[in-house]
């Protein structure tokens, strides 16, 4: 475990949750090296820097706390490509497993990278955003060294994410903050307004998609409903505060997988 990664990735996100455990997405940050090695292959049919990332889904299935204290492997599968209008669309699974070889967390990663346009489209459906009573809101803040800190914890310095004039080099005015970033942000601060629904409790899922970035230095509205049934599912989504347009929808809930 990098203890240094993990320290920078809790301040980044601005960890409210317990101490002793792994913030929830922080394993993502693992295979960032092992994906930017496969999308800057000579034989990859993906380029990373052209890459856009449509969708995270995470599931924890027990207790990560062992991680801190033990060795553990990992596994990244190149699952699907497949042409769309936009470009190739692919998917990618990580998994991190104990001593045992029993599957303690998981990732499905959907990205697409962007090439000339096509007429015909077999894109995967992303979410659309789902209208629900608002629960809680709270205030996001991003900073403008939002994205150097958190490509700090993660290894992830891909330049839309860094300065502004990284960021132009590949087609931004300004830099954005990294998808999982917002994510985290947002899991992490339902899980502390909901400790009953959601702390300590297993497996626990979530489903991102991300629509359009938070340019930095920007602020955010994070709305949720309230959580309901057995397994406490919750939707929820992120706002750009400048002219309210969603930056993420998404969905987590315990228990069993929904289908």
């Amino acid at each position: 475990m990098r203890f240094d990664k993990l320290r920078l990735y809790r301040k980044s996100i601005g960890y409210t949750g317990d101490p002793k455990q792994l913030p929830p997405v922080f394993m993502s940050g693992y295979f960032n090296k092992a994906l930017i090695a496969i999308g800057s292959s000579l034989f990859s049919r993906v380029r990373i820097l052209g890459v856009v990332h449509l969708q995270q889904q995470v599931t924890v299935y027990r207790d990560l706390q062992f991680l801190m204290r033990h060795n553990f492997s990992a596994t990244l599968i190149s699952e699907e490509y497949r042409e769309t209008s936009k470009g190739i669309q692919c998917t990618i699974r990580a998994g991190i497993y104990d001593l045992n070889d029993i599957l303690v967390w998981e990732a499905i990663v959907t990205g697409v990278s962007v090439g000339p346009k096509k007429k015909s489209s077999n894109t995967t459906p992303q979410r659309q955003p789902k209208e629900f009573s608002v629960y809680k809101q709270e205030e996001i803040d991003a900073p403008a060294n939002t994205g150097v800190d958190f490509a700090n914890a993660t290894q992830d310095y891909q330049p839309q994410h860094l300065y502004r004039w990284t960021a132009k080099l590949v087609g931004f005015k300004a830099p954005i903050a990294h998808g999982l970033w917002s994510m985290a942000v947002a899991v992490d601060r339902i899980m502390s307004s909901e400790p009953d629904s959601f702390q300590d409790r297993y497996p626990l899922h979530m489903d991102v998609s991300f629509k359009r970035p938070l340019v930095l230095p920007g602020k955010a509205v994070l709305q949720f409903e309230k959580p309901s049934g057995a397994d406490c599912l919750t939707n929820f989504r992120m706002l750009n505060t400048r002219g309210n347009t969603p930056i993420l929808v998404g969905s987590m809930h315990v228990g069993e997988a929904r289908h």
